[in-house]
């Protein structure tokens, strides 16, 4: 299933680079930019669920100071209070949806950059096989 999504984005790479002109590099360009565009509404939500999390904890930092002070030389009691002050805020260290939206996004992102530096390998392989061949480019 990967390899075939992996192929699709290739794929579209090249048909991208070909409605350009034949520019590889636009071809590239564009479906990134495609990419990065239908990953905005999943990206725009988890850096407001983000915002809304550093708020609360921006209330909380004077509660939390005072716990640090007060248990300086309990640091297992400290963090056991913290605990106790986030979820009577309701506040969240760790968000899951945010942990769930960088798996949707870290493989698509990655696969993209993967591919634009293999699509520039492969195509500096054919530029030097067409030269060792004596054949010139049109251009």
């Amino acid at each position: 299933m990967w390899d075939s999504f992996v192929e699709a984005i290739r794929v579209s790479m090249f048909v991208a680079g070909q409605a350009c002109n034949g520019s590889l590099g636009a071809g590239i360009l564009l479906i990134s930019l495609t990419l990065r565009l239908l990953l905005l509404p999943l990206t725009v939500r988890l850096a407001l669920r983000a915002r809304v999390n550093q708020g609360k904890m921006a209330a909380l930092a004077p509660e939390l100071e005072r716990l640090r002070e007060q248990y300086a030389s309990d640091p297992m009691r400290y963090w056991h209070e913290v605990g106790s002050v986030m979820r009577a805020h309701g506040v969240r260290p760790a968000d899951p949806a945010a942990f769930i939206g960088m798996l949707i996004q870290a493989p698509i992102l990655s696969s993209s950059v993967a591919l634009s530096v293999g699509a520039g390998a492969a195509v500096s392989l054919l530029q030097n096989w067409l030269i060792a061949r004596g054949v010139r480019s049109a251009a």
